[in-house]
């Protein structure tokens, strides 16, 4: 005598077992992530090493991986802080939730941070300021145990590109400055 349980049984094991043979298993895990890096911004004069104070400093957060659509070439967000008296903009750690797919190939986004500074009669500068990873420092960064190291940006005189023409390609797929 069969067992009329064992059909749906062997059907879900089966269809999980085709899932996973593609590269892929749809079950949904929350996970905290990083939103803006916390950590300081230090904008000089490459010319005179003199801090630049009131200069424009811009974090974008990008998506890099798994390849970007056409919508995602944008950055997914932005902060615009000015620096102060020492040439410095401080930025605070902010995260959220997020539903990701780890068993499924492309379930996982990676994205990565770049900073664009600008002063007057200066050309502004577009530096990658954290790329996510699993190394150990990175995990850290990411959970807001610790900031990121001071990024130095060294503005040389004259004038050029705006930030905001320089965001308006995903900087990830073009070098940066």
């Amino acid at each position: 005598m069969r067992n009329p349980g064992m059909k749906p049984i062997m059907f879900a094991a089966l269809l999980a077992f085709a899932f996973q043979s593609a590269g892929c298993l749809p079950i949904l895990v929350p996970r905290k992530v990083m939103t803006q890096p916390e950590g300081t911004v230090r904008v000089v004069s490459k010319e005179t090493a003199a801090p630049l104070s009131e200069a424009s400093v811009t974090v974008a957060r990008y998506h890099v991986a798994p390849t970007p659509t056409e919508d995602e070439e944008e950055p997914l967000q932005r902060w615009t802080i000015s620096s102060n008296e020492e040439g410095e903009a401080h930025f605070t750690f902010e995260s959220k939730r997020e539903w990701v797919m780890p068993l499924m190939m492309h379930g996982v986004p990676f994205r990565a941070w770049v900073v664009c500074a600008a002063a007057e009669d200066h050309i502004p500068k577009l530096m990658r300021w954290h790329d996510e990873s699993n190394d150990d420092a990175a995990k850290r960064i990411q959970s807001g145990q610790e900031s990121l190291p001071t990024l130095l940006i060294e503005l040389e005189p004259g004038s050029g590109e705006t930030c905001e023409e320089r965001f308006t390609t995903n900087p990830m797929y073009r070098e940066l400055d």
